[in-house]
């Protein structure tokens, strides 16, 4: 802003219309992100890979055997 040649007052306009911005807006966005995280996360568990599906081990065995030679 200091190196911008306009006056204190275009400054401060400016000033108030990015916080105005971020308040309005972006800060809306970040609360529904965080909000639906936040949800995920209790149902989220530690079990990692296809096999913590339904037909998981089949789905993995077939994806190897597609993409591999072994």
């Amino acid at each position: 802003m200091a190196k911008l040649s306009i006056t204190d007052d275009e400054k401060n306009t400016l000033l108030a219309d990015a916080k105005s911005a971020l308040i309005k807006h972006v800060e809306p966005g970040y609360q529904s992100l965080i909000s639906y995280v936040t949800e995920l996360e209790t149902k989220a568990d530690t079990r990692y890979g296809a096999w913590k599906f339904p037909d998981g081990e089949a789905y993995f065995n077939n994806a190897l055997a597609r993409t591999t030679t072994t």
